[in-house]
């Protein structure tokens, strides 16, 4: 075999190893680019929407619910005076309350209801009969509070909100004590919301104080299937994407507490006039 040969089989041999390295580093930095992407959602229409992703990814859609405001007439209840029917001031250290079976409907009449699930124990002394209901259940603690029902992907206009001030019958009978999650709202553990001795769910709870008064403060229980008040809201809410609505709901505490002298009345009076009161306190 000659020099030339040899010199010529080593050269060609040379190349492939070349054209090898070559081809494995582009690959390389091919896999590398790709790696280095961004990832992030690139839809618009998303509440996390990335301008500067470049890979989809882990999209959230806006969600659809109430923002829960107390009033005082015309003004929200931390800035003003909220006087009882003997004109003391009252000071609201908690108003708690029930709101749950909501359901809306937009311009075709469709009906739009929660998106989220729980197990509830619906047949009285029955642990082991669960049933999956739609997750509408809400607790009302404080002014400012929002509730998140429905995820949305596209615009519509809400015409109507129905929905129930106290625990609607999906969810009345539940067993509190039975239930997996026990951070859930029908758990009952909060503020006292389920009265064990005669087992149902209270509607309402105030915490209370006299201004300039030697009383300690007090709290009413406001409970029982016919203290539940059920609202139908008109609307003309039109969903805008790329973040979370709300539509607004004021509680008149004005309204609720009309014809109560906390000071003179006993507790008896004034759980029957909040049960009175209840319905004229939504405004939207």
């Amino acid at each position: 075999m000659s020099p030339e040969f040899i010199k010529k089989k080593s050269l060609k041999k040379n190349n492939v190893t070349i054209r090898r390295a070559i081809f494995f580093l582009f690959l390389s930095l091919l896999i590398s680019a790709c790696g280095n992407k961004k990832e992030g959602c690139i839809d618009v229409n998303a509440v996390n929407f990335d301008v500067s992703a470049e890979e989809n990814c882990c999209c959230v859609y806006p969600r659809m619910g109430l923002d829960v405001e107390y009033y005082n007439g015309d003004r929200p209840l931390a800035d003003s005076v909220l006087l009882d029917a003997a004109g003391d001031t009252v000071l609201i250290d908690k108003l708690t309350f029930f709101i749950s079976g909501l359901l809306w409907t937009n311009e075709r009449d469709e009906e739009l209801r929660g998106d989220q699930r729980t197990w509830l124990f619906l047949t009285p002394d029955n642990y082991h009969d669960s049933t999956r209901c739609i997750d509408d259940y809400y607790l009302i603690r404080s002014s400012g509070s929002k509730v998140e029902n429905f995820t949305f992907t596209q615009s519509t206009v809400l015409r109507s909100l129905s929905l129930t001030i106290g625990v609607a019958d999906s969810g009345w009978t539940n067993q509190p004590f039975y239930m997996k999650d026990a951070n859930h709202v029908l758990a009952g553990n909060i503020d006292s919301m389920y009265d064990y001795s005669s087992n149902q769910y209270r509607t309402l709870r105030l915490a209370y104080r006299l201004k300039n008064s030697a009383d300690k403060a007090d709290t009413i229980y406001v409970g029982g299937k016919d203290t539940r008040k059920n609202f139908k809201l008109n609307l003309n809410y039109h969903t805008v994407l790329g973040f979370n609505n709300y539509v607004i709901i004021r509680i008149r505490l004005d309204k609720l507490i009309k014809g109560i002298r906390f000071r003179m009345d006993d507790p008896e009076t004034i759980t029957q006039k909040l049960k009175e009161n209840i319905s004229d306190a939504i405004i939207q």
